[in-house]
């Protein structure tokens, strides 16, 4: 199992593939299990590199953390395996993150993909990321997951989802 020590929490990583570094951060609740199937799909042309977000997935959570730390936690992935330049893809959370690494480190990113994002909301964000850490650490992933669907309108019929 790839970890990397950054500044007190020991992070979770996965490398696959072979060609130019794309590098995948999740959204909030989510984990590079959600990558899955991109990485299958793209890894015969890239290097691709997908990092759990403290307290998600199966990195430790030091302690409640900001867009901004999983921005610096990326950058010192980055640096960790030698990569110079990268293009970045960011989901919702990840999303912020990613343009909190590109503003603190524009050298890196060759390319950004933003998707389901904004550039922040402010002490709101911090309240939602530990309202939904907690819940995750009450239900565990698969039961966060399946209240998730179930409180938002995914499926038509919400009760066939989980």
């Amino acid at each position: 199992m790839a970890r990397l020590n950054n500044n007190g929490a020991s992070l979770f990583y996965e490398v696959t593939g072979s060609g130019p570094p794309v590098l995948l951060l999740h959204s909030l609740g989510g984990s590079v299990e959600m990558w899955r199937g991109l990485s299958a799909t793209i890894s015969s042309r890239y290097t691709v590199i997908a990092l759990d977000a403290r307290g998600h997935g199966k990195s430790e959570l030091a302690k409640p953390f900001t867009v901004e730390q999983q921005a610096a936690d990326a950058a010192a992935l980055l640096d960790y395996l030698g990569v110079s330049s990268v293009r970045v893809l960011g989901l919702s959370m990840g999303g912020q993150a990613a343009l909190h690494l590109t503003k603190s480190r524009p050298q890196l990113v060759a390319a950004l993909g933003l998707a389901n994002t904004s550039l922040g909301r402010g002490t709101d964000g911090a309240e939602r990321r530990a309202s939904v850490c907690s819940e995750i650490e009450h239900l565990g992933w698969n039961g966060y997951a399946r209240a998730y669907i179930v409180s938002r309108t995914v499926y038509p019929d919400r009760s066939s989802a989980v």
